[in-house]
């Protein structure tokens, strides 16, 4: 199932959502790619470069902020051009 960028509207196989615009201060520099598992509706959220376990995300409630990301993808979700972090983009395309 495709989705769609917020910013050119293209349709991508995956977004990129910004922590910092879901969850200021608290989720700032983290990056979320956000996609569908081939055959399942609901969408797959994974942290960019990490874990929700490891360190600092460990810490938060994970199923309130991935509430907050689906409740966004469709105004925030943008593909990896759009995104213009250039760390991201690095991170992406190794």
């Amino acid at each position: 199932m495709s989705m769609f960028c917020s910013e050119c509207e293209a349709e991508v196989e995956h977004v990129y959502v910004s922590g910092y615009h879901i969850g200021d201060r608290i989720l700032e520099g983290i990056w979320f790619k956000v996609y569908h598992k081939p055959g399942d509706r609901m969408l797959t959220i994974e942290v960019v470069d990490g874990s929700w376990d490891d360190g600092y995300m460990g810490q938060l409630n994970r199923k309130y902020w991935e509430k907050r990301i689906v409740e966004s993808v469709d105004d925030s979700g943008a593909c990896l051009d759009c995104t213009e972090d250039e760390d991201l983009i690095k991170k992406e395309k190794e």
